[in-house]
């Protein structure tokens, strides 16, 4: 630690750790998804661009060839919006439910090693499930919608100030 207090070097967890083992072997499609939800951002700046310039050109005397022209570039870069979108949704789900299908393995061999008569006596089985399923649907979650919307959030600022 420096005089501020604050640390020099960025450490993970222990549980983040334990975490973060189930997330690397999915890195390259985790970065596909990254420029999936950049290349979305950069769609989404395109059709305000567009719109811009339409508005700009109707006072300068546009011909309605080209504003049907300026409408069809809308609906393209709506279409490739949407494509874009589809494919870096269905990216994070897929490495999500892929984390997810580990973990649960995982945590179903941790309890096949328990000793049962052990194990019983200090946790019901229905506690144990529940806090399994509920806590494996707060990782895909996270794998699925919370990476999505930071990498989303991170890139809207990083363009957006820009312009």
């Amino acid at each position: 630690m420096n005089g501020l207090g604050i640390t020099k070097r960025f450490r993970l967890s222990a549980p983040s750790r334990r975490l973060a083992q189930y997330f690397l072997p999915h890195w390259p499609l985790l970065v596909l998804g990254g420029i999936g939800v950049l290349l979305t951002n950069l769609i989404k700046l395109a059709a305000p661009w567009i719109l811009g310039y339409a508005i700009d050109d109707l006072s300068s005397g546009m011909t309605h060839r080209e504003l049907l022209n300026r409408g069809l570039w809308l609906v393209l870069i709506a279409f490739a919006l949407g494509g874009a979108f589809f494919l870096q949704r269905r990216i994070f789900a897929s490495v999500a439910r892929s984390i997810e299908y580990h973990l649960r393995n995982d945590f179903y061999a941790h309890l096949q090693k328990l000793s049962s008569l052990d194990s019983q006596q200090r946790h019901r089985t229905g506690d144990l499930m529940a806090r399994g399923t509920n806590d494996l649907a707060a990782i895909r979650a996270f794998g699925d919608t919370a990476i999505s919307s930071a990498l989303d959030i991170f890139f809207v600022i990083l363009l957006v100030i820009p312009m």
